[in-house]
């Protein structure tokens, strides 16, 4: 009899537990299953009361809308801030992350305290100090001012996430490959860069979304609409529209959806190198 109770109450648990999960799942996927719906309906599905749930018949019209309005162009400038930030923040934070989880300095625990302390203050708090240097500079209205700020804002949180998943490989490795021969550079490249992966992938994707993303950077720092970003051009063709809500969900749909894949085929490796170092061994 004990252990039929015992044999109920998991399973309640369990229930209750999927319930719960079932539950959060739908409010997190129903909104963005809306916006795809309603970015494949009509305008007479869109004024329908009460509203109909799936699109009869879906529609490709107002993702096209989108594309006409210049998608393409401003996926491009988008592309390039995205990959020369990452590339620009992998550079940097690949040997600053080595050098401080293998050497010992006078002043390493200030740098790191530095690193974490400058995660408080808001990104908004550089935007005036920035305009001024890129203006001084004559980057304005250029696709690299908007780089050089996501680059400086990336920069201490993707070196404490690598320090700490570098810092828990041994350091017996890089001893092994420099007693065969190699250099600190090539123990970093050959040894430590395939081992910390994870790791990398986790800062390469934060860095992807963060740039793919940015907008109030490149608002502030771009006035040539040739040069917009997407996020900047989806909210100037949103104040443009008016009651156009298929035309603005699809266009919403077309920007998230490259992020969202890939969040999808890399999240395990985000998660891997987001926890590493919380388990102390």
């Amino acid at each position: 009899m004990r252990k039929r109770k015992l044999i109920i109450k998991d399973l309640s648990c369990k229930s209750i537990s999927l319930l719960v999960l079932l539950l959060i799942l739908a409010f997190i996927i129903l909104p963005i299953f809306w916006v795809i719906i309603t970015g494949l309906k009509t305008d007479t599905d869109l004024a329908h009361v009460p509203p109909s749930y799936f699109p009869s018949p879906p529609t490709l019209k107002n993702f096209l809308y989108f594309i006409d309005y210049g998608a393409l162009k401003f996926a491009k400038n988008s592309l390039i801030i995205t990959l020369t930030t990452v590339i620009c923040v992998l550079v940097l934070t690949l040997p600053t992350s080595y050098f401080l989880s293998r050497f010992r300095f006078p002043g390493r625990k200030i740098v790191i305290g530095g690193l974490v302390i400058s995660q408080m203050f808001p990104g908004i708090l550089y935007l005036i100090p920035y305009y001024q240097l890129f203006d001084a500079l004559n980057l304005i209205n250029t696709l690299s001012c908007v780089t050089i700020s996501l680059v400086s804002a990336n920069f201490s949180f993707s070196i404490l996430i690598l320090f700490t998943f570098i810092h828990t490989i041994p350091q017996e490795i890089d001893e092994s490959a420099m007693i065969d021969g190699c250099s600190r550079f090539k123990a970093l490249i050959k040894v430590i860069i395939p081992a910390a992966y994870p790791g990398i992938i986790a800062i390469t994707i934060y860095n992807i979304v963060i740039s793919w993303n940015v907008f109030l950077s490149a608002y502030a720092y771009i006035t040539d609409d040739a040069k917009m970003n997407l996020q900047v051009a989806l909210a100037m063709m949103e104040s443009a529209l008016y009651n156009t809500w298929g035309q603005r969900m699809a266009a919403t749909t077309l920007v998230a959806l490259p992020i969202i894949i890939l969040f999808y085929i890399f999240q395990r490796y985000l998660v891997q190198g987001l926890t590493a170092g919380a388990v102390k061994e």
